[in-house]
């Protein structure tokens, strides 16, 4: 089932999505069923699956960026995870905090927070908006999902899709968000 469909609406408007699922000693599956052609990246306790011909494009202890290969595009659509080992704030606020941070520094509109039930979870928020980002041709318009959540772990991870605005719905960007597995 899609995350976007077990949501429980917060009393504050913003935009993230936040995906995160860790049963004690057991795995998540993903939201919804994975097409066989996709390769799963792993980082820590985070799967995401994108398709076959995404790249990895940045992997750190931390963090893992995998999206379209490079071309003459300003915003290349993607997928980072981040895993945070010992994080500030619990999720719902981390998501707030984020997109206060998105709305301040890029002028980030049409955010919605929600809470969302993940299995596993100790707590998960999903935050959606778009926004501008500078790049050398000039401001580019994209559209972002984040999901944050607190894991059994004490771990909290960070996903999120990115994309331009204009064709994000043309993207697979939910459908990879929606893939993610959360494991031990």
């Amino acid at each position: 089932m899609s995350t976007r469909a077990r949501h429980r609406p917060m009393t504050i408007a913003a935009g993230l999505t936040v995906v995160a699922a860790l049963a004690a000693g057991c795995t998540s599956g993903p939201a919804q069923e994975i097409d066989p052609s996709w390769t799963a990246h792993t980082l820590g306790p985070v799967t995401v699956h994108a398709p076959a011909e995404w790249e990895e494009l940045a992997s750190t202890a931390d963090n893992l960026t995998v999206g379209l290969p490079g071309d003459d595009e300003l915003v290349r659509p993607g997928v980072s995870v981040t895993v945070l080992a010992e994080p500030a704030q619990d999720a719902p606020a981390e998501a707030k905090s984020l997109a206060t941070r998105e709305r301040a520094t890029r002028g980030a509109q049409d955010i919605t927070i929600t809470d969302v039930d993940l299995a596993g979870a100790t707590a998960a928020t999903e935050v959606a908006m778009w926004s501008e980002l500078p790049t050398e041709g000039g401001p580019s318009q994209v559209r972002s999902r984040w999901v944050v959540a607190d894991l059994d772990s004490g771990e909290q991870v960070l996903i999120g899709v990115l994309g331009p605005r204009e064709e994000y719905e043309a993207l697979p960007l939910d459908e990879v968000l929606d893939t993610v597995e959360l494991g031990s």
